[in-house]
């Protein structure tokens, strides 16, 4: 099927709720963001994430890579931080890496930690999730008292695909969301975030 509109912006509830007679329903929306030069999208963006969050969708953003970076596709970072965006970013990364172009990248899952009770905490989790989906994963619990957007920063830094979960309240005040991750988007790799509405999950 196809819904032809004269502005996205104006008619995305329409597209949302669009689709063929059947039990297939769409439950996921992607797209990519645009860089700090490109305003006017960025705007369009911002207006059509409020209708996005409304409907409680899937939502997949893409940062793709610099043109002058390098992407060898060996290795995709995953920062874990909850069961609820964390099942539909590992789906993600597994995905990923069975794509003919991907093929053999090591999936590597990173969580941040304060203390050592919740590294040892973080640990048995994270061993628990990755025997239930029966996926091969390395797995890397960081200790640090640095600011996260730091630790992620200077981890990822040298990664080729990074996955990262998003807020619903990101969703409706996408114009913050923005200003506060440039920086750091500006240092890594392309970059997926994930928001789940929570029917994916590896556990059970």
């Amino acid at each position: 099927d196809s819904v032809v509109v004269p502005d996205m912006s104006d008619a995305l509830d329409v597209v949302i709720q669009s689709y063929s007679i059947g039990s297939l329903r769409p439950n996921t929306v992607m797209f990519s963001v645009p860089p700090p030069a490109q305003e006017h999208r960025r705007d369009e963006l911002i207006d059509m994430m409020a209708i996005i969050a409304t409907f409680n969708m899937n939502v997949v953003m893409y940062k793709g890579a610099r043109v002058d970076e390098n992407i060898s596709r060996k290795r995709i970072d995953l920062w874990w931080h909850g069961q609820q965006n964390g099942s539909l970013m590992a789906l993600f990364a597994y995905l990923t890496s069975n794509h003919p172009g991907w093929r053999g990248a090591k999936i590597r899952m990173l969580r941040v930690v304060r203390s050592t009770d919740e590294h040892r905490q973080a640990e048995k989790e994270l061993a628990t999730l990755i025997a239930s989906a029966r996926m091969t994963m390395d797995v890397e619990i960081v200790l640090s008292e640095k600011p996260v957007f730091d630790v992620i920063g200077d981890r990822s830094a040298s990664a080729d695909l990074v996955v990262l979960g998003l807020a619903e309240k990101d969703l409706w005040d996408f114009k913050s969301f923005l200003a506060n991750w440039d920086e750091l988007l500006a240092r890594l790799p392309p970059t997926i975030f994930v928001r789940s509405t929570g029917e994916v999950d590896l556990m059970a």
